[in-house]
């Protein structure tokens, strides 16, 4: 594994005034986290039959799942969008813009 030349990379801003944290996709997130817990809790449950519900086959439960699904890829958009932009100092893209 090689190292970047450090002449290459450009300036590195000290700075640079950081935006604040968005609290609602903070607290979105920690109840995403919490319904996952409580979804793959109760599958565990389901599948040691300790609970008589059929987790997998039932439909508000694979409804829930979904529901977790999805805000997690919409809370993965919100923070792209609105995270500061990566232009030409990653050294996986170098030669991305920022649009």
């Amino acid at each position: 594994m090689t190292t970047p030349d450090m002449a290459s990379l450009p300036p590195r801003p000290i700075d640079t005034p950081r935006r604040p944290r968005i609290a609602l996709v903070d607290v979105a997130r920690g109840a995403a986290l919490v319904a996952m817990f409580v979804y793959h809790f109760a599958w565990d449950l389901s599948f040691f039959r300790l609970i008589a519900t059929d987790i997998v086959a039932h439909a508000g439960w694979r409804w829930f799942a979904h529901l977790i699904a999805g805000s997690f890829l919409a809370l993965v958009g919100a923070s792209l969008s609105t995270g500061p932009p990566i232009c030409g100092g990653s050294p996986w893209w170098p030669g991305r813009r920022c649009w």
